[in-house]
């Protein structure tokens, strides 16, 4: 039995270097994999930088005048606040909608999609636009539902469930119309 116990615990011992040094093979692999994902996205980010450059002209930069002396001043550029883009979608009549959300999940039995609501609100009676790659069409929320719960209004932040009269997919976006 001496023999048999010996043999076992040679056995198991050279497992469990073997699973270490796989372990550690694992590790670096996905270091490596890292780096060479950062060095690829440093190289697509600047090159659409560049392209974005090269059809850019730069205005000419204005001189001031100091009255007294005459001398040139260089002009000093404000810097504009922006508000935030919203997206705005052209509906088959010509009307435009708001973008509000996204479709997180469709359960085709059911025909319900979940909505994250990603700006501003959406309530009963609303009219919305879900638009995705295969999807287009239009239609009135009739009820609305937070976990299961009905609701008049679902604000922004939430998942809001509604059933829908033909069928979605995943990341379709929807507009307020």
């Amino acid at each position: 039995m001496n023999i048999i116990d010996a043999l076992l615990s040679k056995g198991i011992k050279y497992l469990q270097k073997k699973q270490k040094e796989r372990a550690r093979n694992k590790k670096k692999k996905k270091a490596v994999k890292k780096k060479i994902k950062a060095v690829v996205v440093k190289r697509v980010v600047k090159k659409k930088n560049q392209k974005k450059l090269a059809g850019r002209r730069e205005p000419p930069k204005k001189k001031v005048v100091k009255k007294k002396t005459g001398k040139i001043l260089a002009q000093k550029e404000k810097s504009k606040k922006k508000a935030p883009a919203v997206k705005i979608a052209k509906v088959k009549e010509g009307s435009k909608g708001i973008l509000v959300g996204e479709i997180t999940h469709f359960f085709s039995k059911i025909q319900v999609v979940v909505i994250k609501v990603k700006r501003g609100d959406i309530s009963a009676g609303d009219q919305i636009h879900i638009k995705g790659k295969q999807t287009d069409f239009i239609q009135k929320i009739d009820s609305l539902q937070i976990e299961s719960v009905d609701v008049k209004k679902a604000k922004k932040g939430q998942l809001a469930g509604l059933k829908v009269k033909k069928p979605a997919r995943e990341g379709d976006q929807v507009f307020k119309l």
